[in-house]
């Protein structure tokens, strides 16, 4: 099976790293056997880092019923548990003005037509140049795996966490970018400069 990896030690130590309280934070050992248990990082954790675990089973927010905690306690910034890709695994909401908001999907889905259903690529019977007929085709076009080779720990956890964040695709007022959607590299604009006006520019 697939493991996703990552080195957080590349980051600075006054940087706090927040993950969900599933998130197996042992480091991979240099040779990873197959019955290794799926862990989210490449290195130890440095020590003086500040490590959060969110517990989302004592959450008191729902969003799209994901369980979700307001990190800052003003509504700007929401993580939501979207458990399948592996245990622990998080997604964000970021408000970027006061009625719109950025869902940050990191690896609830993998490729770009696991939640859109766009006329640009993907007919349905009914459609036509311009205008997308829902009712013959309301379903995504693909759907997590659930091979040996799957990038979801839990496929079937995955979908159910897939179907949620994808009610915020089709939301006007919520852009989601997710961490494998490559198509974004050449529509978006980068560090330093801001997404704020993203529905004022026309980018979903």
């Amino acid at each position: 099976m697939r493991i996703s990896i990552g080195d957080m030690s590349i980051f600075p130590n006054s940087t706090t790293l927040v993950v969900g309280s599933e998130t197996n934070t042992s480091a991979y050992p240099r040779s990873l056997p197959q019955s290794e248990p799926f862990r989210a990082f490449t290195h130890n954790i440095p020590s003086g880092r500040t490590v959060t675990k969110i517990d989302f089973s004592a959450a008191n927010l729902t969003f799209s019923g994901m369980k979700a905690v307001d990190y800052f306690g003003d509504g700007s910034f929401l993580n939501a548990s979207t458990p399948g890709h592996l245990p622990g695994h998080l997604s964000a909401l970021a408000r970027v003005t006061p009625t719109t908001f950025i869902a940050l999907g990191g690896d609830t889905f993998h490729h770009v037509a696991e939640t859109s259903i766009s006329t640009d690529y993907f007919w349905s019977p009914d459609s036509s140049d311009g205008a997308f007929d829902k009712l013959s085709r309301a379903q995504q076009f693909f759907v997590i795996s659930d091979l040996p080779d799957s990038f979801a720990a839990d496929p079937v956890t995955a979908q159910i966490s897939l179907e949620k964040i994808a009610t915020f695709d089709a939301d006007p007022d919520i852009f989601v970018a997710v961490a494998h959607d490559s198509s974004l590299m050449s529509s978006i604009p980068y560090f330093p400069a801001y997404l704020n006006d993203w529905q004022a520019s026309g980018l979903k």
